[in-house]
């Protein structure tokens, strides 16, 4: 989180106001085009890992899949590359930005099913630091190579594909992974039966996370309040990553609970990160809305947008249906097969798309939209809420 923090400080000091909003929307591309690119294998990998430790196959089945689904990621953009370039940045110059986010989209997928493996093993320090290094190091690292933003994604994709290649060459060698025909077969029914039915989920909730940048950019024709919107989508993504660590133990976790039938621990670890994560999140919005000017400027110095103040505001005031649901769709995923929380992102996803229809027939401001999305994403942690509740009575 410090190192993110960092990023967009010395990206904001050293771009100029277009050059922050070109890097600020490539982030929220990436993001988007990323749930299809890995087709439900960021929960499987690391659910199955955890249920069966002895079964270290599924790193090579989830690492063939990534390159089997970033082939078709890739050459779907290179197809639609006029549409793809106007939709997201508005312009049909911005090609080999979006032709470089398809190969670092790749790179991602790798680097996921990377740390969901370690996740699953439970090899926490190990994966964090790959973590650190991959998404905290070396974007932070780029900026002091160079300041145009097509390089900076170009220099991103080389640096993490080989932080990849090497890991995974480590991890190969270590469990002693082989490719076996029978294996991957097997393999892939169980992880893609999983994860498949989550890839709609994983692309609602990213959508939700990105379209209100193009959105905005589209009605609007304007780059710099759409950076800025991406910017403070930016910091409400923070506020998930501050409390991510724990979703991220919890899956494994909560599995493993449930292969023991040990739900009174289910029940109290649902009460308690469900009080903590509000009472946080409560001190963290009040925090940031009483000072944003005093942390902004910490956070990107003193030349930032002065839009950004309200437009993060507004935004991150739903962060207390954000964080419900960062926390509580890992209880979700362990204890139901069924891609419940896929369905849950599809309906309010729909709901904010209907809200920004209605917007743009009556033709209202920013402000509504912004304001619309705050309503789908409360609805989105209170649902969460209601159905985790539910399923835990249930368990006996």
């Amino acid at each position: 989180m410090v190192l993110t923090f960092l990023i967009y400080r010395i990206a904001n000091q050293k771009l100029s106001d277009i050059g922050f909003s070109e890097y600020n929307i490539f982030r929220r591309t990436n993001s988007l085009i990323l749930p299809l690119l890995m087709i439900g294998l960021g929960v499987a990998v690391p659910r199955f890992v955890s249920m069966d430790s002895k079964r270290n196959t599924f790193f090579l089945t989830g690492i063939i899949w990534i390159s089997i689904s970033s082939i078709i990621i890739l050459l779907t953009i290179l197809i639609g590359i006029d549409f793809f370039s106007f939709f997201f940045y508005g312009d049909i110059d911005y090609k080999v930005h979006i032709i470089l986010i398809g190969f670092l989209v790749m790179t991602f997928g790798f680097h996921s099913i990377i740390y969901g493996f370690l996740r699953g093993k439970h090899k926490l320090y190990f994966s964090n630091i790959i973590q650190v290094i991959n998404i905290g190091f070396i974007p932070f690292f780029v900026f002091f190579i160079t300041e145009k933003v097509v390089e900076i994604i170009f220099l991103n994709f080389i640096l993490m594909f080989s932080s990849c290649i090497i890991v995974s060459i480590i991890i190969l060698f270590k469990f002693k992974i082989k490719f076996v025909k029978n294996d991957f077969i097997n393999d892939s029914k169980i992880l893609l039966k999983f994860g498949l039915p989550r890839v709609i989920g994983d692309f609602a909730l990213l959508a939700l996370l990105s379209l209100p940048t193009y959105i905005i950019l589209n009605l609007n024709k304007n780059l710099i309040f759409a950076g800025d919107i991406a910017y403070g989508i930016t910091l409400l993504n923070l506020f998930g990553a501050f409390f991510s660590p724990l979703s991220i133990v919890l899956l494994p976790e909560i599995s493993k609970f449930l292969i023991n039938k040990d739900f009174n621990i289910i029940k109290k670890r649902f009460r308690t990160f469900f009080i903590v994560s509000l009472l946080i999140t409560l001190i963290l919005y009040l925090i940031f809305f009483f000072f944003t000017d005093f942390i902004l400027t910490f956070l990107l110095g003193d030349n930032y947008n002065i839009s950004i103040i309200k437009f993060s505001q507004i935004i991150l005031s739903a962060s207390f249906g954000y964080v419900l649901y960062i926390i509580l769709r890992s209880f979700l995923d362990a204890i139901y097969f069924k891609a419940n929380n896929s369905i849950n992102l599809l309906i309010i996803l729909m709901i904010y798309l209907t809200l920004v229809f209605i917007g743009k027939n009556f033709k209202f401001t920013i402000d509504y939209y912004l304001y619309s999305y705050v309503i789908s994403l409360s609805l989105l942690g209170l649902i969460t809420l209601y159905q985790t509740n539910i399923a835990i009575k249930k368990l006996k």
